[in-house]
């Protein structure tokens, strides 16, 4: 996850949508979520091997480069609103918008 966040897609994507996107494939219950273990002692590590095996965890390896491509898509597809427009520049966005709004019985 780290990669990701110091990614262009990342950085480009709104602040307040971009950490719901590494939430869902990396939080809980996404595809690419493991759950933190501590393996400071032989009982810990014989557990944790018996709740994730190696070839699993091999198998999460050989993904990962997949969900980090589709997790950059998304947030590439995020989209921030636009810039308000400079002093004497209009904004075309909200031109268009109010000009597609329009409607045939008020013109």
């Amino acid at each position: 996850m780290d990669s990701i966040r110091q990614g262009k897609a990342y950085e480009a994507a709104p602040a307040d949508k971009r950490d719901g996107v590494l939430h869902a494939t990396f939080g809980p219950g996404g595809a690419c979520h493991l759950p933190e273990v501590s393996i400071t002692t032989l009982p810990a590590l014989l557990s944790s091997a018996a709740k994730t095996s190696l070839s699993s965890l091999a198998q999460a390896e050989k993904a990962l480069p997949i969900h980090r491509a589709e997790v950059e898509s998304a947030l590439r597809a995020l989209k921030s609103p636009p810039p308000p427009p400079k002093k004497g520049e209009k904004n075309l966005y909200l031109a268009f918008l109010v000009g597609s709004c329009r409607s045939p019985l008020r013109q």
